[in-house]
Formats: C-alpha cells, sequence, structure tokens
C-alpha cells in the first residue's frame, strides 16, 4: 500500500474524527491517577465511565453493524469513547466510503523469559492490552498469530490514538504507547531477558458485510463520507 492510500484513509478516520468529538473515560482516568483531583473532579470522573459502560450494556448482543451503528450515535449524543466507540466510528466510516473489509483487532503482546545462563526459554506469555483499533487490506490467508500474514497491503487505523499507518509503524508506535519503547529488558534478580512481541486478535463474526451494510451506512451517516 503506498503513501498516498494511506494518507487517503487517514483522511477518512480524521474527517470521523472532526464529526465525532469525544471525551475518552480511559485516558481521564489515568491522568487523574497520576495527579490530586478533588472530590467533584473524582465524581464527575466516576459518572462519565458509568454513562459509557451503562451504553454499552444496552448494546451487549446486538449484531456487529447494530452496535456500530449504536456506537456511533452514543457518540454524538454523549460524546464519551475508547477505543472501542472509536474503532466502531472508523468501521462505519469505512463503510460510509464504500470499504467493507475492515476488521477489529485487538492489540496482544507476546512475551517471552529467556534464561540468561542457558539460552533456553522459560516462560512465555500473552499481555492482552485491551486496545482495539481497525485494519483493513488484511491478506486472505491472515493468521493472528502470524503478523508476516497480514500482508504488506494492510492498514492500521487506529482514530483512538489518532493515527493511520501500516502494520510495522503501527507497531512501532504501540512499543511507545503501551511499553515505553522497551522491545527487551534484562530482569538481573532472575537472570532473564524479558522480550515481547506485538500481534493482533481478529474478532470473528457471522456477518455479511456488503454493499447493504454500505448504503445503510451512507444514508444514516453522511458526515463520513468525504
Amino acid at each position: 500500500m503506498d503513501y498516498l492510500s494511506i494518507r487517503y484513509f487517514e483522511k477518512i478516520m480524521r474527517n470521523a474524527n472532526a464529526q465525532y468529538p469525544r471525551i475518552s473515560p480511559y485516558r481521564v482516568m489515568m491522568r487523574s491517577a497520576q495527579k490530586y483531583v478533588t472530590p467533584a473532579q473524582k465524581e464527575w470522573i466516576v459518572e462519565i465511565g458509568r454513562t459509557l459502560d451503562a451504553y454499552r450494556m444496552r448494546v451487549a448482543g446486538k449484531s456487529l453493524t447494530e452496535i456500530f451503528e449504536s456506537d456511533i450515535r452514543g457518540l454524538k449524543n454523549n460524546r464519551l469513547g475508547d477505543c472501542g466507540e472509536s474503532s466502531a466510528l472508523s468501521m462505519g466510516a469505512l463503510f460510509a466510503n464504500g470499504y467493507t473489509d475492515g476488521k477489529i483487532a485487538r492489540l496482544i503482546f507476546e512475551g517471552q523469559a529467556r534464561d540468561l545462563s542457558t539460552g533456553k526459554i522459560v516462560s512465555k506469555r500473552n499481555f492482552d492490552t485491551t486496545h482495539e483499533c481497525v485494519v483493513l487490506n488484511l491478506a486472505k490467508n491472515a493468521c493472528s498469530e502470524n503478523p508476516k500474514s497480514y500482508g504488506k497491503n494492510s492498514i492500521v487505523m487506529d482514530a483512538w490514538e489518532g493515527f493511520c499507518s501500516n502494520i510495522s509503524e503501527a507497531f512501532k508506535k504501540y512499543f511507545d504507547i503501551f511499553l515505553s519503547g522497551t522491545y527487551k529488558h534484562i530482569d538481573k534478580t532472575n537472570n532473564v531477558e524479558l522480550s515481547y512481541k506485538p500481534r493482533f486478535y481478529f474478532y470473528k463474526h457471522n456477518e455479511e458485510f456488503n454493499e447493504k451494510t454500505v448504503e445503510k451506512f451512507k444514508k444514516l451517516f453522511p458526515d463520513l463520507i468525504i
């Protein structure tokens, strides 16, 4: 996928973000934990989180397109949304512009510990960030466990973090965001080297996204069309 193509999808994402500005309860909560907040501020933080959680409960069990539609309307009404709602907005924006191959993806870091004395791998563990984004143009044979299979034309659209890029650039950003740029480090106490590899988990669903989906979202959300 060439630079201009990525910039085109970035334009779709930026228009969606501009049309549906929102506060992220998660970001507010994380920032408040780093500094003193007044009781009134704390009450407001709890309330916006409660509002968003209640909205999520109302859409539980619905089809994906119904959830996307509901999430986008919720962004318009409440102006509250984290990465899940931002991904729903991205999917709606893709539909409104004629693209149906986007997939909701969840970021996973595969961690392993290597004994520095023997060189052997002594432990493996997956770290679920719970962060969601959208990946499009995936290769037909793409396998969640193997990032090399995603395809050179794959694009990550992350409306919550505000970027659109190829897979490798996205993973670099995620290392900075979630691991402070740490690819590996030495645990001297246990004499092991800890290393991390990012990948996605792609949500499975039985719903087909097609021309009817495109026409529906064009009609419902014309402000998402560029």
